[in-house]
Parts: C-alpha cells; structure tokens; sequence
C-alpha cells in the first residue's frame, strides 16, 4: 500500500507556500550535510539508499514539521543535546 507523499515522488502541494518552503530548505541544510550530525539526517540518509533521494527529502520534511508542531503545542524549547550523550 502506498501513501500521498510518496506515490507522486515530489512534495505535496496541500498547505502554506512559505512554510512548505521553509520545511524544504531546512530539510536541504540538514540533509546536504551543512551543521552538525543529527538523528534526521541518519533517518534521511538510510531511507534515501532504501528510497531514493526525492522520497527521503519529503519524509524528513514531514517528519520535521511533525517535531516541530509537537514543541510549539507542549512548549518544549529547543536543546541540541542527543539522548546518547544524556545517558
């Protein structure tokens, strides 16, 4: 069974303009390996040798705007900190 974003293999088109692009540049920075190593990009990485690139840019996206709209709801602020180096 194959879901919307990735049977048409490009971003949706539902949604703000700005934000979309936002969400597109952001997944850009993190997947062209500007910045730190992060869970996202090794969740990108490894679904785009298992996907393709195209696929894996829109899930990180959706997966990004899905952590994002979980902290502004609860109020989380932001803290570049891994779980690994928590324990």
């Amino acid at each position: 069974m194959r879901f919307y974003p990735l049977a048409g293999d490009r971003p949706p088109k539902a949604g703000d303009v700005e934000v979309r692009s936002a969400l597109f540049l952001a997944t850009n920075t993190i997947m062209n390996g500007r910045g730190q190593p992060s869970s996202l990009r090794s969740f990108g990485a490894g679904l785009a040798r298992r996907t393709g690139r195209k696929r894996a840019m829109v899930a990180v996206a959706r997966k990004l705007a899905v952590v994002l709209h979980a902290m502004w709801t609860d109020g989380t602020l932001f803290c570049n900190v891994e779980k690994e180096a928590l324990a």
